[in-house]
């Protein structure tokens, strides 16, 4: 995954983003980063239970999310993960 900065007011949007790896969960950044009608596919969840998510911006505050089927995939590299509490 090539990750990149904006500088400015200015974002830059996509049609289509493809995560090529899975993520713990949703990625608000990019999901803002579609342009309208645009869609993005993304594995989501923890191994052995993860999702296959097809989600599509229909207008700028509203995305339409599909689960189109379980499936495993190994994690993106370098990516930050959510800490978790340990007692």
């Amino acid at each position: 995954m090539r990750m990149f900065s904006q500088t400015g007011s200015q974002k830059k949007k996509y049609d289509v983003i493809v995560l090529t790896g899975s993520t713990d969960s949703r990625m608000e950044k990019l999901e803002d980063s579609l342009n309208q009608g645009g869609r993005m596919f993304v594995v989501t969840g923890n191994y052995p239970v993860m999702d296959v998510n097809i989600i599509k911006r229909v207008s700028e505050k509203k995305l339409i999310v599909d689960q189109a089927f379980e499936t495993t995939l190994e994690p993106l590299k370098n990516i930050y993960k959510k800490s978790c509490l340990n007692f």
